[in-house]
């Protein structure tokens, strides 16, 4: 008897499936035996959503004899949080404002558009000339005197140290 091609592809695939279908018996039977075995698997899951935390879970698996029945016990031991550090409360320093005095050697005191010497000169405060600091910024100070606003060097400037109440009306509000 001879078959056509369509029934002998059929008959080799139902070989494969049967011959697969035995190797997986053999190894399942290998498997399992007659004593049992306790397995333990450990899990650590950390996550981070802003919380430091952790989760343990132990499992207990039992493989019970040939018939490969597992047996799962999860314990979960409670999640340990540990609560973030309180944050120091930002404490900003007070404010200190300075008068100044117009204290050079020579008769003027250049009042300059940036904190540098070679900043374009805006105008001259005369020797005695006072007026307020508005910030100070290294060897330099942003000063007016109610006329002009400008830079002026600190070696020139004789500072004395004054509390908000002593500041004139004209003392601008965004230095405040």
């Amino acid at each position: 008897m001879k078959l056509d091609k369509s029934k002998r592809t059929i008959i080799g695939m139902l070989c494969l499936y049967v011959a697969i279908g035995i190797v997986a018996v053999i190894i399942f039977a290998n498997f399992g035996s007659k004593t049992s075995r306790n397995r333990k698997a450990v899990s650590y899951s950390f996550e981070d959503d802003g919380k430091a935390g952790a989760t343990v879970n132990i499992a207990n698996v039992n493989v019970i004899g040939d018939s490969g029945v597992q047996e799962e016990e999860v314990i979960e031991e409670p999640e340990e949080v540990i609560p973030e550090p309180t944050p120091e409360p930002v404490v900003e320093p007070e404010k200190v404002y300075y008068k100044f005095k117009v204290a050079t050697n020579i008769h003027h005191l250049r009042v300059r558009q940036e904190p540098d010497m070679d900043g374009k000169i805006l105008y001259y405060l005369e020797k005695g000339e006072e007026g307020y600091v508005l910030l100070t910024d290294g060897d330099w100070s942003l000063v007016t005197n109610g006329t002009i606003v400008g830079y002026s060097a600190n070696e020139y400037l004789e500072l004395t140290e004054i509390t908000e109440a002593d500041l004139p009306d004209y003392f601008p509000d965004e230095y405040k």
